[in-house]
């Protein structure tokens, strides 16, 4: 039915553009660069010039076994590609957090070159997990209704309207979220200018009153409770 096959079309595309996004994050983050700078002699001893392609295998790799998982189709299958996409977003994370621990491991140059890619295929991540599994929850529905002898027409309009209301809610999540990214920084210099102007002797009670008052509250709750 066409209303199925383009929920398919959907899947498919929100399982490949997260993958090889992620995919071309790892092969430009300081740990791969620096795995890439360890592994290059090595293949250079056994005579496997394989410098001009050691960036696309990830690529092709990634981009591969999202088709493969797609054509499956199944939510377990889903959630392992999530979880492989995760996988190799993680270095790109790396080179922005300022608590990388792999560093204390093994020392290497981060390489936050690509801000914006980053946060949007960290975006798509989520939106695409999250999609995913709200269209594996219609197709499910679509083959229960029609099991139970449901017109194929009616079915669809549900579909139809199942997947008008994923759109809406998507999309204003992305536009806040996009609108909490690009106003993050100018935030974060106004709030720092302010807190400079604050003494820290009354940052320091604040929070600890604060922390006590806190404190106080959850022990007259677990005791009220008994």
């Amino acid at each position: 039915m066409g209303v199925e096959k383009a929920i398919r079309g959907v899947e498919l595309l929100l399982a490949v553009a997260p993958s090889y996004l992620s995919a071309l994050l790892l092969v430009k983050s300081g740990l791969y660069i620096e795995f890439k700078n360890l592994i290059l002699p090595i293949l250079g001893l056994l005579g496997l010039p394989l410098e001009a392609y050691l960036d696309l295998m990830p690529l092709a790799a990634a981009v591969l076994l999202s088709l493969l998982i797609w054509r499956r189709g199944s939510e377990s299958a889903y959630a392992k590609l999530f979880s492989l996409n995760l996988l190799m977003f993680f270095p790109a994370i790396l080179d922005y957090s300022h608590f990388n621990w792999v560093m204390l491991i093994l020392p290497y140059t981060p390489r936050a070159e690509m801000p914006l890619l980053t946060f949007i295929t960290g975006l798509l991540l989520q939106l695409s997990y999250l999609t995913i599994r709200s269209t594996l929850l219609i197709r499910y529905t679509r083959d229960e209704l029609l099991g139970r002898g449901a017109e194929p027409e009616d079915v669809d309009a549900i579909s139809r309207g199942q997947m008008a209301y994923l759109t809406l809610i998507l999309t204003a999540s992305t536009l806040m979220l996009a609108a909490i990214y690009l106003a993050l920084p100018h935030l974060e210099a106004l709030l720092r200018a302010e807190m400079l102007g604050i003494p820290y002797t009354h940052i320091i009670i604040g929070f600890s009153a604060t922390l006590l008052i806190a404190i106080a509250t959850l022990l007259f709750l677990k005791g009220w409770k008994r």
